[in-house]
C-alpha cells in the first residue's frame, strides 16, 4: 500500500463516527488492508487507544466504532523519507539508501527487484553498494528515471557518479566545484564548510591564533588580521570567524571572548584527498615566501638532496613520521603558546628510479 493511501484512510477513519462496513464505506478487505498496515508502521496501539474497535461481528454485520474524541495529531504518522540526493556525495551511498528506504516501506522490495527495475543484475548492484563496482555508463539513464530525478536532481546525480569515478585529481577537483554549485541551491552541508577549512591557510592559524590571543566579539578585526604573517585583509579574517563558527570550531565564552572548543576537524571520504592537497600546497607557498618575507632567525629552511635506495626512502619516511609525532607531543604540552609556527616536511624524488638496480 503507497503510504499517501494509507494517511488518506487513517485521516478517514478519524474524521468518521460510527461506520457500518455494510453500507459499502469501509468495506471488510479495506479494514483488514487497513490494520496490517497499521501494525507496519507500529501505530496500531496507538490507534486502538484512540479508536475502539468494537462489535467487529454484531448481528451478522462487520461494523467498526471509531471516537471522534480522538485528537487529529493521532493522524500525523512519522514516516521514513525518501533519501535527498543532495544529502550525498558518493552516488553508491544514496542508491544504497534508496533501496533502504523501499525495502522499509515494503517488505517485498528486494535487492533482486531493485535489479530489475533498473537493469542491472543483483549481484553487481549490491557490488555498487559495497563501493566495490561502478554503474555502466548505460545504465546511468535508466536508474535516474526509475528513481524519477528532475532535471536538476538528474544533473547532480551523473555529475555525482562523475566525481566518484575521476581519477585525476584536477577532474575530481573541477566535478566537485560543480556538485557544490548545483546543490547549494538546496543545501549547506557541513562537509562543504569543512572543505573550505582546508582552502586556505589563514583558517587553521585563525583556530590556533585564537587559542592565547584574547579576541572578543565587537573587538576590532583590522587589528586580528595583522596578528597574521603574512598579513590578511578584514574581511578574510571575519569569513575566517565567521566559518570557524559555523563549524562550532569556537565560541563565545561568558566574557564574549572567542575562545576553542573540543570539536575535532575532519574530512569526508568523498573529497578529503582534495582538501589535504590545497591545504598543503597552501602551505608549502608560504614556506617559499617566507625565504623572502622573514628573516632567518624566524625560520629554518634547509634541504638535503641524496642518492639512496627504496630501503632508505621507507626508512627515513619512518624517522620522519617519528619526528613528526614528537613535535605533535611537544606542541600540545605547552601551556601558554605565544606564536603560531607552521611545519613543513617534504621528500620528493628528483629522478627515475634506475633500471639496472644502481649497477655501473
Amino acid at each position: 500500500m503507497n503510504r499517501d493511501i494509507f494517511t488518506e484512510w487513517l485521516n478517514q477513519f478519524a474524521g468518521s463516527s460510527i461506520c457500518d462496513v455494510n453500507c459499502g464505506q469501509f468495506p471488510l478487505y479495506k479494514i483488514v488492508i487497513f490494520l496490517f498496515f497499521c501494525q507496519k508502521y507500529h501505530i496500531l496501539s496507538t490507534f486502538l487507544r484512540g479508536h475502539l474497535l468494537e462489535n467487529f461481528f454484531e448481528q451478522s454485520k462487520y461494523r467498526i466504532a471509531i471516537l471522534p474524541s480522538y485528537e487529529t495529531e493521532s493522524t500525523e504518522i512519522e514516516m521514513a523519507q525518501q533519501p535527498d540526493i543532495y544529502e550525498f556525495l558518493d552516488y553508491r551511498e544514496f542508491l544504497n539508501a534508496y533501496y533502504q528506504f523501499r525495502k522499509e516501506e515494503s517488505d517485498h522490495f528486494s535487492l533482486r527487484s531493485f535489479g530489475r527495475m533498473v537493469d542491472i543484475d543483483a549481484s553487481y548492484l549490491a557490488k555498487i553498494f559495497n563501493a566495490s563496482r561502478h554503474i555502466a555508463p548505460r545504465s546511468v539513464t535508466i536508474v535516474a528515471a526509475y528513481l524519477k530525478l528532475d532535471e536538476q536532481q538528474n544533473s547532480y546525480f551523473e555529475n555525482l557518479i562523475l566525481f566518484n569515478k575521476a581519477r585525476s585529481e584536477e577532474i575530481k577537483r573541477e566535478q566537485f566545484q560543480k556538485l557544490l554549485r548545483l546543490r547549494k541551491q538546496f543545501t549547506k552541508k557541513l562537509d562543504e564548510f569543512q572543505f573550505s577549512f582546508y582552502q586556505k591557510w589563514y583558517h587553521v592559524a585563525m583556530r590556533n591564533l585564537l587559542e592565547f590571543y584574547p579576541f572578543f566579539k565587537g573587538d576590532s578585526v583590522e587589528n586580528l588580521a595583522l596578528q597574521f604573517s603574512p598579513p590578511i585583509t578584514s574581511k578574510q579574517a571575519q569569513e575566517s570567524l565567521d566559518l570557524l563558527e559555523k563549524l562550532n570550531l569556537i565560541r563565545l565564552d561568558d566574557t564574549n571572548r572567542f575562545v576553542l572548543t573540543d570539536t575535532a576537524i575532519s574530512t569526508g571520504d568523498s573529497w578529503s584527498s582534495l582538501a589535504v592537497n590545497d591545504f598543503q600546497r597552501e602551505t608549502i607557498r608560504l614556506c617559499s615566501d617566507a625565504i623572502q618575507t622573514h628573516p632567518r632567525e624566524e625560520r629554518d629552511i634547509s634541504t638535503v638532496t641524496m642518492n639512496i635506495t627504496e630501503r632508505e626512502f621507507q626508512l627515513i619516511r619512518s624517522m620522519i613520521k617519528e619526528f613528526r609525532t614528537t613535535v605533535i607531543s611537544m606542541a600540545n604540552g605547552v601551556e601558554t603558546p605565544d606564536r603560531v609556527f607552521q611545519l613543513n616536511m617534504q621528500m620528493i624524488p628528483l629522478s627515475k628510479k634506475s633500471t639496472n638496480g644502481g649497477k655501473q
